[in-house]
Formats: structure tokens, C-alpha cells, sequence
């Protein structure tokens, strides 16, 4: 008999001990996918990614730690391309501070979480071992607050797959945190295409998604107008992908960042087109008289005014055009002897040009409004120099892109817009001047012409300047934040100062 209840004490241990270390492993917040092939990443020599397969990982034996930056790849989605982590966007200053890209906001937060699946977001959510006020930021590429908060943050440069490529639709599925320049990059080598090519490719798809980041193409909206579905983690710690049958997702495709973290969107794709560009030099007169005529023929116009404390107006056009040439043919980038031609793939061609450190405030209008709307711009931009001797050694830039329909608060809805730029020096600039010239120009632009500020830019917007912008639209999308964040989980004071408490 002693033997028996010794043998029954020694099962009864043994079985504590498993359940423990389940625990254990819930709490470490290790989820192991069976079957899987445990691949690393990183550069070479040379500084091209490259990524190779180290073992097979068993779903009982071996475990994953995340200091050691590796990936589970399940293996019937190994012809998929894997986008390293973007180590650009992980911070790694000694303070550990979040800072903006024009060094106009930064912070420490008291918890920052770097998750590598959306199952240890739930985790998190569900747990609430944090403070009240979420935000969730993919890259540092905002020049507001939009991101900052002094309690959570969830970093997504983990969320670095493409999980599904469906060339026969030209879609793809990725994760948030993937960069658009990595993420062109890979459909590039699969015959596919980002729609929207943005002048700044080091925004994560989940940040562009949240602000409805735009390109340089008339009849082409922002990326929200190319969501085909969206899988969010709800601030209930809820997973759900949402499509466009849902009533949400016209606020998911532009939400802020205020109804929850994105973890993967659907894009719809197209072929990859080349671009012919030439540049010309004109003045504001000339050109806005013959503006139609310019985007009939240049669906990627875009246009520089060089000096605008020239009372010409001088400008530097950029022609663009998608050239009849197929997708899988290779093209070699060409210029004539004064740089004045280039013709290529249009990763290679689009993108900005404006280097340095820099801030940036823009502002959407239609395009009939668009040669008032520069007059006002360059007014204010002469006084503040006149008065204040606040001088930008940059250009005012004007980009074009077509309307949004899928979105309640894309800056781009339903209206064929000019986006005008205006840059300065982010350092050693006098940011009270600067943030009032700023205000005062958002203010003329939104009460003559409804100008759409850009959310990610400067901007001064609240909830009376909402309201008047979007309208019905705007409580729309209230009431899906109702719905989802009752409790205001994913929420920061820009919030507040945008949608509300």
C-alpha cells in the first residue's frame, strides 16, 4: 500500500508540474506553430537582406526566444518572401525615448511592448498589465503627436511577414509592421505592384493605413482606397478581419490608431509600371493656366515652387507618365546628358527629394481651389519672413491624387485633390513662429476652400475643424469608436483633441 501512495504522490507532482509550466509558458508568452521552419535574418556583406533556415523547429521540444530576432515560417507559405525586422524603427537610443521624425516630439513611455504575433497582443489586451492609454506606432515617420504617449506602446517592426501573395488576383496580405519600400521591393520580384507610392516609402502598412497615406497620381486615392480586408486585435483583446460588408470598415481604413492595433491588411495590387519623367521649368502663372492640360497628359504631375519669396513664382515641373511597356519587361533607368529625362521602374522614379532634417505641414484642396489656395500659402509665407524673418530654404511641393470612397475620414474622400507642402527646418528654428504661421495657414486653407490637413504632418485640427470637414461622416465614425473602444483603451491626447474624449 505505501508503494501505491507513493506512485499516486509522485503522478500527482507530476502533473502539477506540467500544468505550472504551461503557465509559465502562457505568462513568457511563447506560442510555438507546429510544424515550422525556424529561419534568421539579417545582412551580408554587402547590405542585402538575406534570410536562411536553421533547423526544424519541433512544437514540443523547442521554444522561441525573442531576443534573438528569428521567425516561424509555416512551411506551406515558404514561396512567400520574408521582410526582415525594420531595425530602423526600433528604437535603440540609450534613453529608450520615442522621438518623431522631425525631432518635434519624443517620449519615454512607462511600457513599451515589442509583440511578434497578434496572440501576444491579445495576451496583452486581456491581461491589462499596463496603464490606460494605448498607442500602437510601426515606423517614427509623423511630424505630430499622433503616436506619442507617456503610458503603452506597442511597436509592430515585428509584424514583419508577408503572409499570402495571390498573383492570379494580384493581392497581397501582410502584416503591419512591414515598411512599404521593403514591402515594393518583394512584389517587385513577383511581377506585382504597390497602387500608391507614396514621396516617403518608411511608413509601416499600418500607419499608412491608419492616416491614408497618398501618392503622386490623379486618378489614383490614398492606400485606403485598396484595402480589400483588414484583421484587427480589438481593444477587448478580439481578433477579427473585417471586409467591406462590414459597418466598421469604412472607419477601420482610416481610424488613427484609436479603434485598435492592426495586425494584417489586404491590399489590391497592380502590375508594375514604368514611368517617364522630365523636367521642365515654368512659373506659377504659366502653369496653373495650363494645369489641365499639364494632368491630362501627366497623370503624376508634380510640381516644385522653388522660391516662393520670388514674386515670379518660379517652378521646376516634374512630367510623369506611365509608359506602354509590359510589367515583366526589364527597364533600365536612362538620363539624357542634362538630367532633365529619366525613365524607369516606378520605385526607382517616385519618392521625395527633399533631404535633411526637416518639418512638414500639408494641406488637401480641390483642385479648383488650388491656384487661390497657393496665393494664400506664399502670402503668409512672405509676411512671416518680412516680420519674422522666418525663411525655409526648401520649396513648396503640390502633389495630385484621385478620390477616396472606402474611408469615413480620408483626407482625400470623394474629392480629386492638390496636396501643397510646405517645408521647413526642424532645427534651430523658432517653433513658436513656425507653429503659428502653421496654424494660421490650416485655418485660411480649411474655412475658404475645406482644405484636409494631413494627419500624420503638422496640424492644428480638433473636433470643430472635423466636424466642419467631414460632417455626417465624422459622428460615422464616433459611433464606431463607441462600438469598439468604449473605454477609450487606444486613445492619447491627440485623440482626444481630434475625435474626442
Amino acid at each position: 500500500m505505501e508503494n501505491i501512495y507513493f506512485v499516486l504522490i509522485m503522478v500527482t507532482l507530476l502533473c502539477v508540474s506540467l500544468i505550472c509550466n504551461q503557465k509559465t509558458q502562457d505568462i513568457e508568452e511563447q506560442f510555438i506553430i507546429p510544424s515550422c521552419v525556424l529561419r534568421t535574418h539579417g545582412r551580408n556583406a554587402s547590405g542585402d537582406f538575406v534570410t536562411r533556415s536553421i533547423q526544424n523547429v519541433s512544437s514540443t521540444t523547442d521554444r522561441l526566444d525573442p531576443k534573438d530576432y528569428l521567425l516561424y515560417l509555416p512551411e506551406n507559405e515558404l514561396h512567400n518572401p520574408i521582410i526582415p525586422a525594420a531595425k530602423n524603427v526600433t528604437n535603440d537610443r540609450k534613453d529608450d525615448a520615442y522621438v518623431t521624425f522631425d525631432s518635434s516630439h519624443s517620449v519615454n513611455p512607462k511600457y513599451r511592448f515589442h509583440p511578434e504575433n497578434k496572440h501576444q497582443v491579445t495576451f496583452l489586451l486581456n491581461k491589462k498589465k499596463f496603464g490606460t492609454d494605448v498607442r500602437v506606432s510601426g515606423g517614427n515617420n509623423t511630424f505630430n503627436d499622433i503616436s506619442i504617449t507617456k503610458d503603452t506602446m506597442i511597436r509592430t517592426d515585428r509584424f514583419n511577414q508577408i503572409l499570402n501573395i495571390n498573383q492570379s488576383k494580384k493581392q497581397v496580405t501582410v502584416e503591419s509592421g512591414v515598411l512599404l519600400e521593403d514591402l515594393n521591393k518583394a512584389l517587385f520580384s513577383t511581377g506585382m505592384s504597390l497602387p500608391v507610392l507614396p514621396e516617403c516609402m518608411k511608413h509601416s502598412v499600418g500607419g499608412a493605413v491608419s492616416t491614408s497615406v497618398h501618392g503622386t497620381c490623379i486618378n489614383r486615392g490614398s492606400l485606403s482606397s485598396y484595402i480589400i480586408d483588414i484583421t484587427m486585435v480589438l481593444p477587448t483583446g478580439k481578433i477579427k478581419t473585417f471586409t467591406k460588408k462590414d459597418k466598421e470598415f469604412k472607419a477601420l481604413t482610416t481610424g488613427l490608431g484609436c479603434l485598435g492595433l492592426i495586425y494584417s491588411v489586404t491590399l489590391q495590387c497592380v502590375d508594375p509600371f514604368t514611368i517617364r519623367h522630365e523636367e521642365i521649368l515654368s512659373n506659377w502663372d504659366e502653369l496653373s493656366q495650363n494645369l489641365k492640360t499639364y494632368l491630362d497628359s501627366n497623370n503624376l504631375l508634380q510640381i516644385y515652387l522653388i522660391d516662393p519669396y520670388d514674386p515670379k513664382l518660379p517652378c521646376v515641373v516634374f512630367l510623369r507618365k506611365k509608359m506602354d511597356i509590359k510589367s515583366t519587361e526589364e527597364v533600365e533607368v536612362t538620363q539624357d546628358y542634362n538630367r532633365n529625362l529619366r525613365i524607369g521602374h516606378a520605385h526607382q522614379i517616385l519618392g521625395n527629394d527633399i533631404q535633411g532634417k526637416f518639418t512638414e505641414q500639408e494641406i488637401g484642396v480641390g483642385l479648383k481651389d488650388l491656384n487661390d489656395a497657393v496665393q494664400n500659402v506664399v502670402t503668409f509665407v512672405r509676411g512671416y519672413k518680412k516680420e519674422f524673418d522666418l525663411v525655409s530654404k526648401y520649396p513648396i511641393i503640390i502633389r495630385f491624387s484621385g478620390k477616396d470612397k472606402n474611408s469615413y475620414l480620408s483626407s482625400s474622400k470623394r474629392k480629386t485633390t492638390a496636396w501643397i507642402s510646405i517645408y521647413n527646418e526642424s532645427e534651430d528654428v523658432k517653433k513658436d513662429c513656425l507653429d503659428k504661421m502653421t496654424n494660421e495657414i490650416e485655418d485660411r486653407l480649411i474655412l475658404k476652400y475645406k482644405g484636409r490637413p494631413n494627419y500624420s504632418k503638422r496640424n492644428f485640427l480638433n473636433e470643430e475643424k472635423m466636424s466642419l470637414l467631414y460632417g455626417h461622416c465624422y459622428r460615422d465614425f464616433q459611433y464606431v469608436r463607441n462600438s469598439l473602444d468604449p473605454e477609450r483603451l487606444f486613445t492619447n491626447e491627440y485623440i482626444k483633441r481630434v475625435i474626442g474624449e
